[in-house]
């Protein structure tokens, strides 16, 4: 009479009690060593194997392009992610399967890691526009603060003249000058020349108002001859 006793068989001795003959290397199954556990399975390289009912290995075909996890053909390896564009996020489940899911604050994943990350640290909405100055920004930057993916703005163009509200427009610099008649207009910062003084009986010139009236008379400092106001009132 035999039996298992774990990985060991056992035989009954004369005297009626149990004993160990053979440590099994596979496994014991009703008291005779075999080479796996019947249902059991794994990996040999890349070729996939099962225990059969006796307790022997079955070999699979070779996995080929996929992968071999715990005995079968898998297309990944759970836990594996990588970002399909911008703000998509592909997951390998515990099936084995690829799995997208959306990232509102885009995906990130680190140069050579296997596994990528929904961004959840951000300093402004995906895609929103802001002026920086003259240059407009987008929110589509993903950049490591402290260690943490964050989402944040990105530097996408120089306007020739002025940025308003995220994209370039206007039709002059800001701090620009120039005249309108005799009123001195000055370029706001959303490119608009907007009236900012009134030269009233003197000329206005490059966007400064002068000091005296076209073609007026006047001695020099030094009384030795005559001054004429010229057509900028200088």
């Amino acid at each position: 009479m035999t039996k298992c006793d774990g990985s060991n068989a056992q035989a009954c001795d004369a005297n009626g009690q149990w004993q160990t003959t053979t440590t099994c290397p596979g496994a014991c199954m009703s008291g005779v060593c075999v080479d796996c556990t019947p249902g059991a399975t794994e990996c040999v390289g890349n070729t996939p194997r099962s225990c059969s009912s006796s307790g022997n290995w079955v070999y699979g075909s070779n996995c080929g392009t996929q992968i071999c996890i715990d005995g079968i053909c898998a297309t990944c390896v759970p836990g594996n992610a990588y970002c399909n564009g911008s703000q998509i996020i592909v997951t390998c489940d515990n099936n084995y399967q690829w799995n997208p899911s959306p990232c509102p604050n885009g995906c990130y994943k680190p140069s050579g890691s296997n596994t990528a990350v929904c961004v959840q640290a951000a300093d402004c909405t995906w895609g929103a526009k802001q002026c920086n100055g003259n240059v407009t920004q987008v929110c589509m930057s993903i950049v490591l603060k402290n260690g943490t993916p964050t989402l944040t703005w990105k530097d996408d163009s120089i306007c020739p003249l002025a940025c308003v509200n995220g994209s370039c427009g206007g039709i002059c610099s800001p701090g620009a000058k120039q005249c309108s008649g005799s009123t001195v207009q000055v370029c706001d910062s959303t490119g608009q020349w907007q009236d900012s003084q009134s030269c009233g009986a003197y000329p206005c010139c490059g966007g400064v108002c002068g000091t005296c009236s076209t073609g007026s008379k006047q001695c020099s400092a030094s009384l030795t001859g005559i001054e004429t106001c010229n057509t900028c009132g200088q």
